[in-house]
């Protein structure tokens, strides 16, 4: 039997993915495919990596992110960098054009939250904001204890090392 917080989460996930939104069907006429998005919100939260580290955060082979990436570069999201102590190592980051995917992203699910927001009821509304701030509030907690690290949860093996990159050509 799963308890009251189990419920409460599943139902939640199931919300957040069980629709289809603006953003995803924007994204999918801009031919960005999740595995792209992945890769995009990877870099946006993290910053350039390597190309063996975007291969573990998507959980392929090294030449299937090659591939993922190859596309990616040919559609202007992002680009390769040569590290410049070891010029077998590739970085991989965000150009402007990936950059303005994931800014309008975030833009349109934010219009979208505040849409429902707005519809709510006013003491629904109020109340579900209690309760996210009582969540915030016990998130934080959590993580200062280092029980859960929900702000920073990509493994260390996923951080991004300082690389010197040598910037590209003008």
């Amino acid at each position: 039997m799963p308890t009251e917080s189990e419920t409460i989460a599943d139902e939640l996930l199931g919300l957040i993915g069980g629709h289809r939104t603006e953003a995803l069907k924007r994204l999918r006429e801009q031919s960005i495919s999740t595995g792209k998005l992945h890769v995009l919100m990877g870099l946006a939260a993290l910053g350039p990596l390597t190309m063996s580290r975007v291969a573990e955060l998507r959980d392929v082979s090294l030449p299937n992110a090659t591939a993922i990436v190859n596309r990616m570069e040919e559609s202007g999201l992002v680009e390769r960098i040569r590290d410049v102590r070891d010029r077998r190592v590739v970085v991989v980051r965000l150009t402007e054009a990936g950059r303005n995917v994931v800014a309008e992203l975030d833009f349109v699910r934010r219009r979208q939250l505040v849409q429902v927001m707005d519809a709510m009821a006013p003491a629904d509304r109020m109340h579900f904001a209690e309760g996210i701030r009582a969540f915030s509030r016990t998130l934080t907690a959590l993580a200062a204890s280092g029980s859960v690290d929900f702000f920073n949860a990509v493994p260390d093996s996923l951080r991004p090392e300082p690389t010197p990159v040598v910037p590209p050509a003008p």
